[in-house]
C-alpha cells in the first residue's frame, strides 16, 4: 500500500496513513501473490483484498467484469467472510464469480473480496 500510494496510484480518498480504506471504511490490502500456482514463481501477481464490505457492495466487485483473455492480467475473484474459512470463487479462474455465487460468498456486511491480477 506504501508503495502505490508513493506512485500516486491511489486516490487520496482511500489514503489513512500509509493504509487503504474503502469508501465503506473497510480495509483495503494490496499483496504479492503467485500469478500461476502451478510454477514456483513468487510475486508475479498481485491482489486487492476489501474487507468488511456491504453484502451489496460486495456482489456488485465479485461480479463485475475484471478482464476477459490473457491480457487482461485479471486471474480471477474469491468473495466470503472473516467468519467462514472457506472463500467461493476459486474454481471461476478468469471469470467474475456468477451472482448465486456471489450471494453465497457475500452473505453479510461483512464480506470481503479479493481480486487477483497478473
Amino acid at each position: 500500500a506504501a508503495q502505490a500510494i508513493k506512485l500516486g496510484i491511489i486516490p487520496a480518498a482511500m489514503q489513512n496513513g500509509s493504509k487503504l480504506v474503502s469508501p465503506f471504511k473497510g480495509e483495503v490490502t494490496i499483496a504479492t501473490i503467485k500469478a500461476d500456482q502451478a510454477q514456483a514463481i513468487n510475486d508475479s501477481g498481485f491482489s486487492v483484498t476489501y474487507s468488511a464490505l456491504p453484502a451489496e457492495a460486495c456482489i456488485n466487485l465479485a461480479t463485475a467484469d475484471w478482464g476477459s483473455g490473457a491480457g487482461s492480467g485479471f486471474i480471477g475473484v474469491t468473495a466470503g467472510t472473516k467468519a467462514t474459512a472457506s472463500k467461493v470463487g476459486d474454481a471461476n479462474e478468469g471469470r467474475p464469480l456468477s451472482v448465486a455465487d456471489a450471494i453465497t460468498g457475500c452473505p453479510n456486511d461483512q464480506s470481503s473480496v479479493t481480486l487477483r491480477f497478473y
